[in-house]
């Protein structure tokens, strides 16, 4: 018997993908991933947050999706000038105690 805790990402696959096609019985294997999930923080974020406390500390109480979200957004700026502004923006928003952007 299978005890299932939780899943935390959706599980998709195509048919090609399992190898499989319409009909077919699949045997499935789950394993319940117990590893410390952590964001690495980019140091210029850091730096902000050493310097404020409150969004510090608010950081600091965000899931681990919360906190994948904000240092994603950050990254995934293309120009300094964006990754500048976003730092601004999570610093705001953080102060503000917002758990997400959006």
């Amino acid at each position: 018997m299978l005890e299932v805790e939780r899943l935390n990402a959706p599980m998709r696959f195509t048919a090609t993908q399992a190898r499989a096609t319409a009909g077919d019985v699949l045997a499935i294997t789950v394993e319940v991933d117990r590893s410390e999930r952590t964001v690495a923080v980019p140091d210029d974020l850091a730096a902000l947050l050493k310097k404020n406390p409150t969004a510090q500390a608010t950081f600091a109480s965000l899931s681990f999706s919360h906190k994948r979200e904000y240092v994603e957004w950050i990254e995934s700026a293309k120009k300094a000038e964006t990754r500048s502004t976003r730092l601004g923006k999570t610093i705001d928003l953080l102060n503000e105690g917002r758990k997400s952007r959006t």
